[in-house]
């Protein structure tokens, strides 16, 4: 079987136009490209990454333009790593330069180890932080329960909640970033686009 290069090209906003022909241009050389454009950022939210998973054979290097459009969180870049390599597929990222190959099986090993690794530290970590934010912070047994204090969000945050929103961002995605719930960053959202916050970004 021929062994083929496969482009993946992600982008989350419809106002990405010239990125989108600044990707095609990068991997014009592919001999396919997928593409999932105006989607949010979870795998399960790309059709055409998951398809490009099953496609893929034996032999095959896909070429993605930058991580940050290959994978949002860790343990999906471990995921789909390990998917290709038990595939015998390679996956390289042009920026940074990365090569993930299951021909180096070393090497590739210690980097799926350490990727495991940070996946399963940030999972913990963002755990922790949303139990603090749930307690309203540590208690012991004899205190009295803490009392919620009201999160606040200053202005630089509106402005950076609204690029993220226009990256592709939820609004549940954007709670977990700034640590506060779901119907707290709702009111935000709402103030700030009342106010035409959202304009300055």
């Amino acid at each position: 079987m021929k062994q083929r290069t496969l482009g993946y090209i992600h982008l989350s906003n419809e106002s990405h136009v010239s990125e989108l022909t600044a990707h095609r241009s990068v991997l014009s050389a592919a001999d396919a490209i997928y593409e999932d454009v105006h989607c949010g950022g979870r795998i399960v939210e790309r059709a055409q990454f998951r398809q490009l998973l099953t496609d893929a054979n034996p032999g095959d290097t896909i070429l993605c333009v930058s991580l940050d459009r290959w994978a949002w969180t860790l343990l999906d870049l471990h995921a789909s790593i390990t998917q290709l390599h038990s595939k015998g597929v390679t996956l390289n990222i042009l920026e940074p330069n990365l090569v993930f190959s299951p021909d180096s099986q070393e090497d590739s090993s210690s980097a799926i180890a350490l990727i495991d690794a940070l996946a399963r530290w940030d999972t913990t970590l963002q755990k922790r932080k949303m139990q603090h934010v749930v307690r309203g912070g540590t208690r012991t047994a004899s205190s009295k329960p803490a009392r919620l204090t009201k999160p606040r969000l200053t202005e630089p945050q509106l402005i950076k909640a609204g690029e993220l929103q226009r990256d592709g961002y939820t609004v549940q995605n954007l709670a977990d970033y700034f640590g506060v719930s779901r119907i707290t960053m709702v009111k935000y959202m709402k103030m700030a686009e009342e106010s035409g916050l959202y304009a300055k970004g």
